[in-house]
C-alpha cells in the first residue's frame, strides 16, 4: 500500500460543523463590510424600490391590493434608518395593527363611516378630520402603550379615517397582508445594514 497523501494545505476543507459555522459567520462579516460600503444614496433607494417593486408583483400575482400609500415610509423607514427601532419588525407590524385598529374603532364610534370618502368625493368634511386627530392620538398612545412606535403607521391611520379603506375584516386583513409581507422581506436587508 501506498503512503497517504498529505492533504493540499491550500484546499480548505472543514472537518467538522464549529468549522463550518465559523466558515458562514465569516463570510457574513465580509458581506456586512461590503455593504458598509455601499453609499446611502444607492442603499436606501434600491432597497426600498425593490420592496415595493415586490410587494406590487405579489399584489398583482394574488390580485389583492397590498400595496398602499403608508408601505412607502415603512419602506423607507426600514432602508434609511435600519439601526433605529422604529424600523424594526415587531414596531412596523404591531404599529400598523394598532393603527388599524385605532382608526377602526374611532370611524365607528363617531359614525363617520356613514361619510363619504375624501377619496372620492374630493371633499372633506369635519367628522372625518375629527376622526382622523382622534385616531392619531389613540394609535400612538397605543404604540407607545406597546413599545411599538412606527411613524408611518400615521398614514395607515389616515388611510382609514379620511376613508381610503372601509371598515371591514378584508381591510384589516388587506392592509396587514400588505405591512406583513413588507416587514418580513425588509427585516433581513435591516439587519445586514445595521450590522454593516
Amino acid at each position: 500500500m501506498g503512503a497517504a497523501q498529505a492533504p493540499d494545505r491550500h484546499t480548505r476543507q472543514p472537518t467538522d460543523d464549529s468549522e463550518q459555522g465559523r466558515d458562514v459567520e465569516r463570510a457574513g462579516h465580509r458581506l456586512r463590510a461590503r455593504l458598509s460600503q455601499v453609499p446611502d444614496i444607492l442603499w436606501t433607494p434600491s432597497v426600498v424600490a425593490g420592496l415595493i417593486v415586490t410587494i406590487g408583483l405579489l399584489a398583482i400575482l394574488f390580485n389583492q391590493p397590498w400595496l398602499f400609500a403608508s408601505l412607502g415610509p415603512t419602506a423607507y423607514l426600514i432602508a434609511h434608518s435600519p439601526k433605529h427601532q422604529a424600523a424594526a419588525f415587531y414596531n412596523a407590524v404591531v404599529g400598523h395593527l394598532v393603527a388599524v385598529i385605532s382608526a377602526f374603532l374611532v370611524v365607528v364610534l363617531i359614525g363617520a363611516d356613514d361619510t363619504p370618502s375624501l377619496f372620492v368625493t374630493h371633499h372633506l368634511v369635519g367628522i372625518r378630520v375629527l376622526a382622523s386627530a382622534l385616531a392619531l392620538g389613540l394609535a400612538i398612545a397605543g404604540e407607545l402603550l406597546l413599545h411599538a412606535s412606527h411613524p408611518p403607521a400615521a398614514a395607515t391611520v389616515l388611510l382609514i379615517t379620511l376613508g381610503g379603506f372601509s371598515v371591514s375584516v378584508h381591510s384589516a386583513l388587506t392592509i396587514m397582508a400588505g405591512v406583513f409581507l413588507l416587514s418580513l422581506l425588509g427585516e433581513p436587508l435591516r439587519r445586514l445594514r445595521a450590522g454593516a
